[in-house]
């Protein structure tokens, strides 16, 4: 396990190289444009049979779409997170 942070829109990774993404309550501090950037990067490293977890309040669903456009199998629902924080949008993407 490699954990690193970095800016989302230029991962430190190269193609194809990360088995698995996590993404907890990220995506939502992101300008939509941004947002799309980081999910493109999330698709660009990530390896073939590799997985990203995506979970959000905000851009989960439109990250969905552009892990879809990048022929990512992407499942994607809306899930109680906490009485507090109500329902985010959870994203599972597999190259």
């Amino acid at each position: 396990v490699v954990p690193a942070v970095s800016d989302p829109g230029h991962l430190p990774f190269p193609d194809r190289s990360v088995d698995v993404v996590l993404s907890v309550l990220r995506l939502r501090t992101l300008p939509a444009g941004d947002r799309a950037v980081a999910c493109r990067e999330i698709a660009r490293v990530l390896c073939p049979g590799g997985t990203a977890v995506l979970a959000d309040h905000r851009g989960a669903e439109s990250c969905a779409r552009v892990l879809r456009d990048t022929g990512t199998d992407v499942r994607a629902r809306r899930a109680p997170l906490s009485a507090v924080h109500g329902p985010v949008g959870v994203v599972v993407a597999r190259r």
